[in-house]
């Protein structure tokens, strides 16, 4: 047995995944955030809910770790004063601003052009739907240095 294959044996690799299908059972709350995971029992359920993805929080925590956004997102969070409307909209350009100058991951986006391929037709219209809202709810229940990624599905119009 070579060393690699020792390590493969008593190491084994774990594969993240970025994408799931629409329907699949991995597609929990805490994978695919709130949205997702109802889209999933609804297509699980045989109910009529177009085709589509899941973009799961494991691409979230990569793009952020990618880009090492989490303490520039902290403090720009730091920054708000509930009392201060301004200071939030401040905030939430920055973080705007941090997420669209941040390059995707390679292999993120091409898990995402795959995905996007084998869905039906020529050249698909898509609706991204975001769990953002369900996470920051979650997130205001917690301590702030704790944080919940986010994550997407898309599916077909």
């Amino acid at each position: 047995m070579t060393q690699r294959e020792f390590a493969f044996c008593f190491f084994p690799v774990i594969m993240v995944a970025y994408i799931l299908p629409l329907a699949d059972g991995r597609a929990t709350l805490d994978v695919v955030g709130g949205k997702g995971a109802s889209l999933a029992r609804l297509a699980r359920a045989g109910l009529p809910v177009p085709d589509g993805f899941h973009v799961t929080t494991d691409a979230y925590k990569q793009f952020i770790a990618a880009n090492d956004l989490q303490p520039r997102l902290l403090a720009a969070l730091a920054a708000v004063a509930v009392s201060q409307p301004t200071t939030l909209a401040t905030a939430a350009r920055a973080i705007y601003d941090l997420f669209a100058r941040a390059p995707m991951p390679h292999n993120i986006a091409d898990a995402i052009a795959r995905a996007y391929l084998k869905l039906p037709g020529a050249a698909p219209a898509v609706a991204v739907r975001s769990s953002a809202t369900a996470v920051a709810g979650a997130m205001a229940a917690r301590p702030p240095r704790s944080s919940r990624p986010t994550s997407g599905s898309t599916t077909t119009r």
